[in-house]
This record gives structure tokens, C-alpha cells and sequence, in this order.
């Protein structure tokens, strides 16, 4: 489901109309993983909700939505997200635990990476780092 922006070169210059559209695409997006998890029996850890350009912005929206109404712990989506963007990325960086363990990992080369993405991070966008978090948190212990 797609929004206005007002830009396509800084998508986060009307955050009041952005926002809007973010809301009822979230809205939209999130009814169709509870109609898709009703008809999978419940099993919502089968989903993977993935986006390219807004798509992927929508993406990470609903995730953070379902965080925000499930907690932290809840692994039930998957999310992938391709040529996109955070919008709003310094208020959720701003939010973000910035010391999130990596415990459900054993691999190095995440610990490693999520600690230079952590880095980087501080110096501008946290998409990426966004990405990698909702990588981590959501795979198998």
C-alpha cells in the first residue's frame, strides 16, 4: 500500500503528511497479517513481510507497531527490506535500546557487524542497523 511523500529525494521533509500515510498503510498492512495469521492456525513466526522503496519503509513501520503492542520479545515477523529508507530514523534512533544483546546469535560475524553498524549509526541513518537488529532478534534460539 502505498503513501504521499512530498519528496523523492528527502522523503522525511513533511513529516505531518508522512506520517499519515505511514499510519493507514501500518494500519492496512497489520490487518492483513492478523487475517494471515488467523488462516495459518496462529502460526504468524510463518511470515515474512517484505518491501522494496515505501514498500520496505511500510515494512519496518509495522514491525516497529507490533513491537510497540507486543513487546520486544514477540519473534513473530519477519521482515526484509529492499532500496528503502526508515522514515523518521533520528526519532528511532533516538528510542532504540542501544545496547540490544546478541545472544540469539552465535555467529561472530553478526556481533561484529551489528557493532560496526552501531558505529556507524551514530553518525546518521539507523535503517540499516534497524535491519540487522530485527535479523537478529528474530531468529531461533
Amino acid at each position: 500500500m502505498w503513501f504521499d511523500t512530498p519528496s523523492s529525494i528527502e522523503p522525511s521533509t513533511d513529516a505531518v503528511n508522512l506520517s499519515s500515510g505511514i499510519e493507514e498503510s501500518v494500519t492496512h498492512i497489520l490487518q492483513v497479517l492478523r487475517d494471515e495469521t488467523e488462516r495459518l492456525g496462529g502460526r504468524a513466526e510463518n511470515i515474512v513481510l517484505g518491501g522494496i522503496s515505501q514498500g520496505g519503509a511500510v515494512a519496518m513501520w509495522a514491525l516497529l507497531a507490533l513491537l510497540a503492542a507486543n513487546g520486544t520479545e514477540d519473534r513473530s515477523l519477519g521482515v526484509v527490506g529492499m532500496s528503502t529508507w526508515l522514515p523518521f530514523a533520528p526519532e528511532v534512533q533516538s528510542s532504540l535500546d542501544r545496547d540490544i544483546p546478541c545472544t540469539q546469535s552465535p555467529d561472530g560475524f553478526i556481533r561484529r557487524t551489528l557493532s560496526s553498524l552501531r558505529k556507524r549509526t551514530e553518525e546518521g541513518s539507523c535503517a540499516a542497523y534497524l535491519l540487522l537488529w530485527v535479523t537478529v532478534r528474530t531468529m531461533p534460539t
